[in-house]
């Protein structure tokens, strides 16, 4: 069930096959909707399509806009740590990849 979902997020979004993250994303919906394969389609696909829209603009390189943006909330939250990340010059893309 879980690797026809796959292949129908694949085929809905042809650039879902260039992205490690869609099988993670997409196995908590297969399992909660598991008797229902078109529902948990539906769920991914409102998922990609509501929060995930910009994350394809950049493929195959990490999504910049989402990254920034990350960046920005962890120098609010928590300065110290962003100021370890600057010193050592660790870019938040390699962190999050």
């Amino acid at each position: 069930m879980f690797q026809r979902l796959l292949s129908a997020i694949t085929y809905w979004a042809p650039v879902a096959c260039e992205c490690t993250f869609i099988p993670t994303l997409a196995f908590p919906f297969a399992k909660l909707l598991q008797n229902n394969q078109l529902n948990a389609f539906e769920v991914v696909a409102c998922v990609l399509l509501n929060w995930c829209q910009n994350w394809f603009d950049f493929i195959p390189n990490p999504p910049l806009s989402i990254l920034s943006l990350i960046e920005n909330v962890l120098a609010y939250h928590d300065r110290e740590l962003f100021q370890v990340m600057v010193c050592i010059h660790l870019d938040i893309g390699v962190v999050l990849s």
